[in-house]
């Protein structure tokens, strides 16, 4: 996506990036000019010393006595300062002036002219993001489960446990159930067994899960912050949009009015020669005067021009009901590109 139509060369990787560079290129503006302004004061006060270290040192031109060289020596050595102090800020206030330039440059070639596409696609950007942002929290989700799991081999081996007690106490009583402890014993063995085995696959799968979910935890970190930056830029992206639409309007606007404006003068010069032909006497075109916003022929043709917009008194614009519905039809038309826009 090219921003800079005066130099096809030079992109941005989206539309997003091209308002945050802007939005940067301004605040570091604003601070130059801060830091230019601190520069030019400090030189106007050292402009005023060194005047005063110079006419103090033309005074002694030609001192007599020891004393009045020695002061004259002062005001040389407070000079040769003053002169050095003013060359290190003249450097910075030239440094700073052409960073400023550079600054000023940078910012003449962003040509956000936004079309409804780069809309779509930072919109698109926005949804994308957010649903990357659900996917890993989903991610995390699963390594957590894993994690809760680590314990749960899914072996119960109470009720044998409990069997084996109650054979116990029936072999103390003196009854031979030794065949069915060995056989309860057996299985025990066998389960627990399969629930070491279980246990140590879970504990292993739990250490990886908690290093995965570690590395997701950063990635939505990140990823929720590019998600926020994008929404920030969200408002600038419409509001460029909604000004290259409007610019896009207006020069059409500007083609209807002129040529209301000559068919307004040709009405009047009209309304003129009528008059002058001495058939009719008063205006016949415009009722009142030529300031009317519509000729009353037209409101004789159309006699609600007024209320339809032939051509409209700003007054209209007042009238909540009527520009709500002409504000409903743009955000539908904007709908209908793809585009949402807060109403």
């Amino acid at each position: 996506m090219n921003l800079f139509k005066s130099k096809p060369n030079k992109k941005y990787k989206n539309l997003a990036e091209a308002i945050e560079r802007k939005a940067s290129l301004i605040e570091s503006k604003k601070d130059l000019l801060v830091k230019i302004g601190g520069h030019n004061s400090q030189l106007s006060k050292i402009e005023g010393q060194i005047r005063e270290e110079r006419n103090a040192i033309h005074g002694y031109s030609n001192p007599k006595e020891a004393r009045f060289k020695s002061i004259k020596a002062k005001h040389e050595s407070n000079l040769d300062n003053l002169l050095k102090e003013q060359k290190k800020i003249s450097a910075l206030f030239e440094q700073d002036s052409a960073t400023l330039g550079s600054v000023n440059s940078e910012l003449e070639k962003i040509d956000q002219v936004v079309s409804a596409g780069e809309v779509i696609e930072h919109q698109s950007a926005v949804i994308k993001k957010a649903e990357m942002i659900e996917n890993i929290q989903q991610q995390i989700d699963e390594q957590q489960a894993i994690e809760n799991a680590r314990n749960d081999t899914g072996i119960d081996t109470s009720t044998l446990y409990h069997k084996k007690v109650e054979l116990l106490a029936d072999i103390a009583q003196g009854d031979d159930k030794h065949a069915e402890l060995n056989e309860i014993n057996a299985k025990i063995t066998s389960l627990e067994k399969k629930k070491f085995e279980i246990s140590a696959t879970k504990e292993a799968a739990a250490r990886e899960a908690a290093q995965v979910k570690g590395i997701l935890e950063q990635k939505l970190q990140t990823e929720r912050q590019r998600l926020e930056r994008l929404q920030e830029t969200t408002k600038s992206v419409l509001d460029q949009f909604l000004l290259t639409e409007s610019k896009k309007l207006c020069k059409e606007y500007l083609l209807c009015a002129n040529k209301t404006r000559k068919h307004m003068l040709r009405l009047a010069a009209l309304q003129k020669l009528i008059i002058d032909q001495g058939e009719r006497k008063g205006n016949v075109i415009f009722h009142n005067d030529i300031q009317a916003c519509i000729p009353d022929i037209v409101q004789s043709l159309a006699p609600n021009a007024s209320d339809n917009g032939v051509l409209l008194d700003g007054k209209i614009m007042k009238d909540c009901n009527f520009m709500n519905e002409i504000i409903k039809t743009e955000v539908e038309r904007f709908e209908a590109m793809g585009i949402v826009c807060i109403y």
